[in-house]
């Protein structure tokens, strides 16, 4: 069987990494790290490259600094806004920042959630996911998400089984739900460097063909 794209449902005739793999710093992909791709067409998978190096810069500026972010941080994102080579990605960054003030100043924060590229992308990592599990293309009008504000209710937690891909850079948890009238809906966890986690909801509607009764079991 033809492989389609897990994005628009057309012949598929590359692949995609699922998290971009700007994200992946050098010393991870040294250690031979396998990526998660899908099957997609070159259009969709090059309509998503400028928005992915822009969601590696806010994900990235905003929040903790761990080793792994350090690394992608200094040798790659300021190096290269140093030597000029992504100046327009720099003012796309520093556009996304507002002033506020702290007990300790003035500082600048970003809001992720209202940057529509970086929605995108996320987006676009929520819907890969579901194909993987699921084998069918999500529409984009069937996908929200936010930053996960509220700790996960400790019952929910224990049932949880995270997918790790990297887990300092990359792991994610799923969970699908029949509602009402045969409707399915499926809730995502995503959690980037360990330390910026972000909630997802898909609607598994009508157009959506998947083997229900498999995945509710998932």
């Amino acid at each position: 069987m033809a492989k389609i794209c897990a994005y628009c449902g057309e012949p598929a005739d590359t692949d995609d990494h699922v998290v971009p793999k700007q994200l992946y710093p050098e010393s991870v992909r040294k250690a031979g790290v396998q990526l998660l791709t899908v099957p997609a067409c070159k259009r969709c998978n090059g309509s998503f490259s400028d928005d992915e190096e822009h969601f590696r810069n806010v994900l990235t500026t905003g929040g903790k600094i761990t080793s792994l972010v350090g690394e992608l941080f200094y040798r790659r994102i300021h190096r290269s806004f140093a030597k000029g080579k992504s100046l327009r990605h720099l003012r796309q960054l520093v556009s996304t920042m507002q002033e506020c003030q702290t007990p300790e100043g003035q500082r600048h924060i970003i809001y992720p959630i209202r940057d529509k590229g970086f929605v995108r992308i996320l987006h676009k990592i929520l819907r890969g996911l579901a194909f993987h599990h699921f084998g069918c293309p999500v529409p984009e009008e069937n996908v929200s998400a936010n930053v996960l504000i509220h700790k996960i209710p400790p019952d929910l937690r224990e049932g949880m089984v995270w997918y790790k891909h990297c887990a300092d850079v990359f792991q994610y948890w799923y969970g699908i739900y029949e509602e009402e009238e045969a409707a399915y809906i499926s809730f995502w966890v995503l959690r980037f460097f360990d330390t910026r986690d972000f909630i997802g909801k898909i609607d598994m509607t009508d157009d959506m063909y998947f083997d229900k009764a498999n995945a509710i079991r998932l």
